[in-house]
This record gives C-alpha cells, sequence and structure tokens, in this order.
C-alpha cells in the first residue's frame, strides 16, 4: 500500500520540514522522501519517544551528535571505540528523558547488549528508525554487515525505514507484516540544473573545467581515494587540496603518500578550493557552508569500477548534500562498450539459473554416500555464485539479491552515453543539459589512481 502526502514552500520560499505534514512516522513504514534534508532524523530525535537510529556512516552520527539544534536531546553515538558499558552508563543516566540513540548498523549488537544488560526489553520500548534504507542495498556487497540489524528489526513493534532514494526490497517480511509505502510528494518545481559530460580523457575534461570555474569551491565526489589523490598530483593542487574520506584511507594518505590534508571527520575550516569526498559522506551528511560550491560528480569506469555513481541514488544524494545551495553541478563520466547489458528480468533469470544450479548440488550434498563425496560437494556449493546470496545458516538473503539486481543494472548504464542520459532525464531530480567531449589523446591508462 502506498500513500502519498504532500509538501509545499512557505512565503519565504522555504521547503516545509516533514514534521509538518507527518508529526511522527508511523510503524511498519518505508518513508520515500524523494528530497534531502526534510528532516526525517530531526523529526524522530524530537519525537516524544525511545528512539533508536540505525545511520550508514560515522560522520552522519558524529555530525548529529554535534549539532547544536540537539543539544538537549539526550543524543548518544555509537560506533566503533563506544562499547557496551558505555551504553549501559547512558542508559543508566537517561532518568526520565526519552532514549535518543544514533548507531552504526555494525554496532548495533552492543546497543541490543546494553539493554540485555539492563533487562529491558528493547523491542517493545524504543522505536527503530533504519536511515538512508536503500544502503541496505547499495552497501550489501562489501559491506555485509549492514544487514545484521534485520533480524531484530522486525521483531521491533514500531520501525520504520526512511530514504530520499529507496530501492525497492524484496524481503518477504516486509510483506508478511503489512509494511506501508509513504511518498512525500513536492507541489514545487525542485529539479536541479546539472550538466553531464561524456569525455574519453578525464583528466583533460576536469583540467578544462578548472580553467571555466575558478570563482568558487570545488567538491569533488570520487569513490576511490586512490584517484582522487591521484588527480590531485595530476593537477598540481596538492597544497590547495582536502580529502575526506574513511579513517584507514586518511591513515595510507598520511603515513605512505604524504599527503597530510586528509580528514575522516568533516569540519568546514578544513575545507579548502578543491575537496574530495568519498562514498562515506554522500548520504545524510550536511555540508553546511557559508558559499556555495561548484560540485562535480566523477565517473572514470574504464580507470575503476569503483567510481561509478548511481544516477538515482548517488548523484540524487550527492546533489542534495549542501543545504545552502549550489552554484553548478556536474557530472563528468566515461563509458565502456564491452560492458554487459541486461535487464531486470533477464538478471532475475541468472539469479533463478544459479539457485537451481545450487540447489542441485546441495541435493547431492545432503544425499552423499562418503564423507569425501559430500565433503567435495560442500566445497563445490561454497564456490557457486548463489552462496552469496545466502545467509549463513543457507536462509535465502534477498538484499544481496536485490544488491546483485541493482548492481548489474547500474554497472551496465555505462556501455554507452545514450543510456546515462536517457536516465538522467527519466530520473525526477535533475534538468540536465547534455555535452560529449573527445580528444585526440586517451586518458593514461596505466597511470596509478
Amino acid at each position: 500500500m502506498t500513500k502519498t502526502i504532500n509538501i509545499s514552500v512557505n512565503e519565504l520560499g522555504k521547503v516545509q520540514y516533514l514534521t509538518e505534514v507527518l508529526p511522527q512516522i508511523p510503524t511498519d513504514t518505508i518513508l520515500y522522501k524523494k528530497l534531502t534534508g526534510l528532516g526525517a532524523t530531526y523529526g524522530e530525535i524530537k519525537a516524544k519517544r525511545n528512539s533508536i537510529i540505525i545511520e550508514p556512516n560515522v560522520p552522519v552520527i558524529i555530525g548529529k551528535c554535534n549539532d547544536p539544534k540537539h543539544r538537549n536531546d539526550n543524543l548518544f553515538g555509537v560506533y566503533e571505540g563506544i562499547y557496551t558499558d558505555d551504553i549501559v552508563k547512558y542508559l543508566e543516566k537517561s532518568g526520565k528523558k526519552y532514549y535518543k540513540i544514533l548507531t552504526t548498523p555494525e554496532s548495533f549488537q552492543k546497543v541490543k547488549a546494553a539493554f540485555e544488560d539492563m533487562e529491558t526489553d528493547m523491542y517493545s520500548t524504543c522505536f527503530l528508525l533504519f536511515d538512508e534504507c536503500h544502503k541496505l542495498v547499495k552497501d550489501m556487497d562489501y559491506r555485509s554487515d549492514i544487514i545484521f540489524p534485520l533480524n531484530d528489526f522486525f521483531r521491533f513493534e514500531h520501525k520504520a525505514l526512511v530514504s530520499a532514494t529507496p530501492i525497492p526490497l524484496h524481503d518477504p517480511r516486509f510483506k508478511e507484516q503489512h509494511f506501508q509505502t509513504i511518498e512525500v510528494q513536492p507541489s514545487f518545481d525542485y529539479k536541479k540544473e546539472l550538466w553531464i559530460y561524456h569525455t574519453n580523457n578525464t583528466l583533460q575534461s576536469i583540467q578544462d573545467y578548472l580553467e571555466q570555474h575558478n570563482d568558487s569551491p570545488i567538491c569533488f565526489f570520487i569513490n576511490l581515494v586512490d584517484y582522487s589523490h591521484s588527480l590531485i598530483k595530476e593537477l598540481g593542487i596538492q597544497n590547495e587540496s582536502s580529502i575526506f574520506c574513511a579513517p584507514k584511507s586518511v591513515q595510507k594518505l598520511k603515513n605512505e603518500l604524504e599527503f597530510n590534508n586528509a580528514y575522516d571527520e568533516w569540519k568546514s575550516d578544513r575545507m579548502r578550493k578543491f575537496n574530495f569526498f568519498t562514498s562515506r559522506f554522500y548520504n545524510a551528511f550536511d555540508l553546511e557552508v557559508d558559499y556555495t560550491p561548484h560540485v562535480v560528480m566523477l565517473t572514470d569506469i574504464k580507470a575503476s569500477p569503483y567510481t561509478i555513481l548511481d544516477i538515482n541514488t548517488d548523484c540524487v544524494q550527492i546533489a542534495g548534500r549542501f543545504r545552502n545551495g549550489l552554484s553548478t553541478l556536474t557530472h563528468i563520466y566515461t563509458t565502456d562498450n564491452n560492458l554487459p547489458i541486461m535487464t531486470t528480468e533477464e538478471i532475475r533469470i541468472h539469479q533463478f539459473a544459479q539457485e537451481h544450479a545450487y540447489n542441485t548440488i546441495r541435493t547431492l550434498y545432503n544425499s552423499a554416500a562418503s564423507e569425501t563425496e559430500r565433503n567435495a560437494f560442500g566445497e563445490a556449493m561454497r564456490s557457486l555464485p548463489f552462496n552469496r546470496m545466502l545467509y549463513p545458516d543457507g536462509k535465502k538473503n534477498y538484499f544481496a539479491i536485490d544488491n546483485d539486481t541493482n548492481d548489474k543494472l547500474v554497472t551496465g548504464s555505462y556501455h554507452d552515453s545514450d543510456r546515462i542520459i536517457s536516465l538522467y532525464y527519466a530520473c525526477y531530480m535533475f534538468r540536465p543539459s547534455c555535452t560529449c567531449l573527445l580528444y585526440t589523446s586517451p586518458s593514461p591508462r596505466d597511470r596509478q589512481k
């Protein structure tokens, strides 16, 4: 079931907050808020109930816990370095205040353990909100721990998921528990102007871009730290650049590559003329600066598949990171005609064939005549592609299946520029202008990125 609620702008041109049209997020809801920055998490923090909010990355949690708007909201962030005992102390000190726990998916088990130590049933006393729920699908292939809280999620009496860019979820438990979808429909023109540049030489394209856009700081969104660092060196902008990325990448940049302007936590005074962000800062994170930067999204598929940006999720999220607006928004990308192209139906048929192959070997495994045969069939089962789409107990992992589908669709979209252009015109968020940049000298394929 899908329900639509409308939001508008006031006489001052300010977009309504979500709480003005939806005071509290109802239970068993997937909230498709469509626009970033509507205040879904803000509303849950302010809601008069105990809340556990699962956020995709640490910077989001730190940002909200340090936000002056939440100084009196009893927020407590849980991530690496915060332990169960710390959470127990927080719960004990809260007294009559509402619990407002923000945790990464990987640290959720510590929250669960703290409630068990307190002999408090979190499933009945807390509302669980899974923020940026598209990450359950997007990150599943390299961050399998992200779905660890899901079995507990379905045990909560009151729960919801929210995203501006949700991906359809096929886990049958959503249907079994009668989840509804609430779609926020803006009643105003919210599309963002966007330039998309198809190129065969990313370095030359960026050099041309920098010559034309030197009136404001530039923010690059590139999901590969080595690529960003290599680009900085080739452009000769080391002293004018910052990179915002994960802690391990910060250590590598500083210790191995002698690049000191690398940070795992964003602060406005760390911004320079050129700023590079990885996916750690794409979602749910507010970049509040007192100017309107130029924003460049970069996909160099021929250099690395890790630079792929999903137009319907990544690019929409990036466009919404700057609360005070942008000067320009640009996506520079390459394509590769060797990439396989599959429709959703073809992907599903392929997955079914993989499942059938797995089940056939499992039948042979279960009926093996000897331990040697059983071990051989077990080894074969573990090597099959469908094994990656199962939980450790052998049950089907629908989030992994959804991830496989999404990944193949997004990768295939970079087969040619016509597909990218079509996706941008079909996306609700953008008003694109298209340019093709073909240079006589292709990008060096062997440079380190």
